[in-house]
């Protein structure tokens, strides 16, 4: 019976299209290490269990006790903050 398990990683562009950003935003985060990246060869991959923890940090149905405030506040970082 074939495994069904997804890919331990993804690349960059598959990792934009899973975050419904922009390939060049995701590059920049990359470039400017905001991202972990694994480069192996020519490719450069992220882990796919970062991105999924980097949309349940932004996601209020998953943060613990209503603290749908602070998940707002992660998200101004990831994505205004670190840009300066």
């Amino acid at each position: 019976m074939a495994s069904t398990q997804q890919p331990l990683t993804v690349r960059v562009e598959e990792a934009a299209q899973m975050l419904n950003i922009g390939r060049s935003l995701a590059w920049r985060q990359v470039r400017e290490g905001r991202w972990p990246a694994l480069r192996v060869g020519d490719r450069v991959l992220l882990s796919r269990s970062f991105i999924e923890r980097l949309v349940a940090e932004l996601d209020p149905d998953h943060t613990a006790d209503g603290a749908e405030e602070n998940a707002r506040g992660v998200a101004a970082r990831s994505f205004s903050s670190r840009t300066k």
